[in-house]
């Protein structure tokens, strides 16, 4: 099958999504079909001889979160492209131009569309800004993907509590198929960085790490509380990796909270440096309130490193509490303190990070995803 795959985001943007579309896509092509991807922004040099089965617009940076690109002019140019590829199923991750392109495609050329949902945008309200204007988009943004998605072939989401969600708000079904990862690339035994000699951090501290944006809904604020009566009790040190608009104001906090020192703000991290981040640390922490199936909890797992997340979003489906993981409120720094003193006082862990990576291994794997959308799309074209 050819497929194209419409999404705002792909690499080299560092979100989840576009890491899951980049191993996603390479299995797709290992099962034999030609997958397309359908972007924005453009490459240069190397990089963009590597792409052939990538097609970018023309784009420009979100004005409200400048991490992330827009294409304003899409449509002549993925129509024009999807007719010459002959292509048999449309896939779209995102809502917005590149979206609505892949939509366009799909209802002028009669091709079936699949469509999925990443991103609960009013849970993410408080992202970037809490002013009216942003919080007018984001009412926008969820109405327009609602009426988007609900004239897919087919749904689907990442998150069994969001499916539900979905289902109720948008009146159809709405199909569940986790994404997943390169569980060969993510292991116990994966990647060659010295994290410790790197950042400097001392062999017998412990490490705790939070790898993400830095947006409000990650609640990176309610870890650094929660970091200050860890530190009274064990020597740890704290790793913020990733980039956003609140890494000022976390700074300032560690700052005012009198454990600067102890923190490490890391900024972008590359693949390599990431996987062995992951491995090295003694748990990996997200308290976010708007995330589906975060991967990054998904690939700690897969590294052997016990994970502590919220109770709140989809993260209640992939973290089984007590068994592949802990849980906490998304906004109780005591719980949470509590909980990471847990882990990190504990002599054996494998009873929680030898499940955690065998659940991981039989429901998150890029291998398995691919398998579940590949029957998607042949169900789509049966429709057709």
């Amino acid at each position: 099958m050819r497929i194209a795959i419409f999404s705002e985001t792909y690499l080299p943007t560092p979100d989840g999504v576009a890491h899951f579309l980049s191993s996603f896509t390479k299995e797709l092509a290992k099962m034999g079909h030609e997958p397309h991807v359908f972007t924005t922004g453009r490459l240069t040099g190397e990089d963009a001889d590597k792409e052939g089965y990538v097609h970018r617009f023309k784009s420009i940076k979100f004005p409200l979160y400048q991490q992330y690109r827009i294409s304003p002019e899409p449509f002549i140019g993925a129509l024009r492209t999807v007719k010459k590829l002959d292509v048999d199923v449309i896939h779209i991750h995102t809502p917005f131009f590149i979206g609505t392109a892949g939509f366009i495609c799909s209802r002028v050329l009669e091709i079936p569309i699949v469509g999925t949902f990443h991103t609960n945008f009013l849970d993410m309200a408080e992202s970037i800004s809490t002013s009216m204007v942003f919080r007018g988009f984001v009412h926008f943004a969820w109405k327009y993907s609602r009426g988007l998605y609900r004239r897919c072939d087919f749904l689907t989401t990442s998150s069994g509590i969001t499916a539900e969600t979905l289902q109720r708000r948008l009146r159809r079904e709405v199909l569940v198929i986790p994404h997943g990862i390169d569980v060969d690339k993510f292991s116990p035994t994966a990647g060659t960085v010295d994290i410790r000699g790197r950042y400097d951090i001392p062999h017998d501290a412990a490490i705790v790490t939070y790898l993400g944006r830095l947006t409000l809904d990650k609640r990176v604020h309610t870890i650094l509380d929660a970091f200050v009566a860890v530190r009274e009790v064990r020597k740890a040190f704290l790793v913020i990796a990733g980039v956003g608009p609140e890494r000022g104001s976390l700074e300032e906090r560690a700052k005012g909270l009198g454990i600067y020192g102890d923190v490490r703000f890391t900024g972008y991290i590359e693949e390599v440096e990431k996987v062995s981040l992951l491995r090295q640390s003694s748990v990996v922490v997200l308290v976010s309130k708007a995330d589906l199936v975060p991967l990054v909890l998904v690939e700690a797992m897969a590294c052997g490193t016990p994970v502590i997340g919220s109770r709140a979003g989809g993260i209640p489906n992939l973290i089984k509490d007590g068994k592949t993981g802990l849980l906490v409120r998304e906004e109780d720094p005591k719980e949470l303190s509590q909980k990471i003193l847990d882990i990190l006082s504990r002599d054996d862990l494998s009873g929680i990070t030898d499940g955690a990576r065998d659940y991981v291994l039989h429901n998150f794997s890029t291998r398995v995803a691919a398998r579940e959308f590949v029957d998607v799309y042949r169900r789509s074209l049966r429709l057709r």
